[in-house]
């Protein structure tokens, strides 16, 4: 099959999507279908930063939006329909599919133009889509245009009920690269100093949560004295956040900031725990699965997207979210239980095995054989 995967989150912005659908793209690759990715224009030093593994082709102009207590990114175009009509008329592919909201420019124009096969996947979560309620009758018929629809969890499908009015989604989990994010990585040198190392990976923003990390690390540090954090990320809100660093335990908070993917297996190995104390609107959790792929303890909060993913007491621990005493004490506990902790980790690491990519990318591809015969494609 000729596959087009559209994204307004793609390389070099790092996040959920990017790495969902380049894994996906490569998987597919490697099945023998001929792949490309179909993504908002950037910058030189973007395409510099961007794998080449995908022939990938960028249209218009990206902008970052507020939406969902985060930031998307969104494609203008001035002439969305017409532009992207001559990239389907000239690679005339068999699958088209979407990932991310559909929403004005040019997510609505590559359905609206898709020569055959429409496919969409829904990532987001969230109680209230405010642009969804706002665009919701112009947008509404794009709704109708395709023929498969996934959500990546349970909770990413109610949150687009909320607003399409479809039955028919097909459950497909995110992935991970279970070689890439592996117990074999070898740890970074600096930080293999015998301290407990703690690890938060994400963008500084607010649904994120590490300020409630960083009110807890205090608390870690008096029954934990060799307890060290390492952030990586950063982002709109850095300045903001390095209010809660406290003065007296600032030396053992290290800001790594931005890392490019191929390092990041290298931190989860570093790390004894790592925590996501996200306060809500997550889908799933693929950095939840980063760090269990590496076969470390994750300590999370307990919100239904990470319930997909983690079974408390059993492959990671749930604590309330926005509680930094709870979180504390979880930490704590961890960091002074090899036992316990070795226990967690090994059911993690096999936990994150049922979501590889390779597995992954059957059920997309069965799901597309499926639509195909079923639409009279094949």
């Amino acid at each position: 099959m000729k596959i087009l995967y559209v994204t307004e989150n793609y390389y070099p912005h790092m996040g959920g999507i990017t790495e969902h659908v380049h894994h996906l793209a490569i998987e597919m690759q490697k099945k023998g279908h001929e792949v490309m990715i179909l993504t908002g224009g950037a910058n030189r030093k973007g395409k510099d930063n961007t794998p080449d593994d995908v022939p990938t082709i960028r249209v218009g102009k990206s902008i970052l939006f507020p939406a969902n207590k985060s930031f998307t990114r969104f494609t203008f175009m001035k002439h969305p329909y017409k532009d992207i009509k001559q990239i389907m008329d000239k690679y005339n592919f068999d699958v088209v599919h979407l990932h991310g909201p559909i929403t004005p420019f040019f997510p609505m124009a590559t359905l609206k133009m898709a020569p055959h096969l429409r496919v969409v996947t829904y990532h987001a979560a969230h109680e209230k889509n405010h642009l969804y309620y706002l665009l919701s009758r112009l947008i509404d018929d794009y709704f109708k245009l395709p023929h498969g629809m996934i959500a990546v969890s349970k909770v990413a499908e109610r949150s687009a009920k909320l607003y399409i009015n479809r039955n028919d989604f097909t459950i497909i989990p995110n992935g991970i690269d279970t070689n890439k994010f592996s117990p074999l990585v070898k740890p970074l040198p600096y930080l293999g100093d015998n301290k407990k190392n703690i690890l938060f990976v994400g963008r500084f923003e607010p649904r994120k949560g590490l300020k409630y990390l960083l009110k807890a690390f205090p608390i870690i540090k008096k029954k934990i004295p060799d307890a060290r954090l390492v952030i990586v990320g950063g982002g709109f809100y850095k300045g903001f956040y390095k209010k809660y660093i406290s003065a007296r335990y600032g030396k053992d908070i290290h800001l790594a900031g931005f890392v490019p993917g191929e390092e990041l297996p290298r931190y989860y190995a570093s790390c004894d725990v790592f925590c996501s104390p996200a306060t809500g609107n997550e889908s799933f959790g693929i950095i939840l699965l980063e760090g269990m792929a590496s076969k470390k303890c994750v300590v999370a909060s307990d919100i239904s997207g990470y319930r997909q993913v983690i079974d408390h007491g059993e492959n990671g621990i749930l604590v309330p979210p926005e509680d930094p005493v709870k979180l504390a004490e979880a930490i704590t506990e961890i960091l002074s239980n090899d036992n316990l902790r070795g226990k967690i980790a090994q059911k993690a690491r096999e936990k994150a095995e049922h979501y590889s990519w390779k597995k992954v990318a059957n059920k997309v591809e069965s799901y597309y054989n499926t639509l195909m015969a079923d639409n009279g494609f094949i």
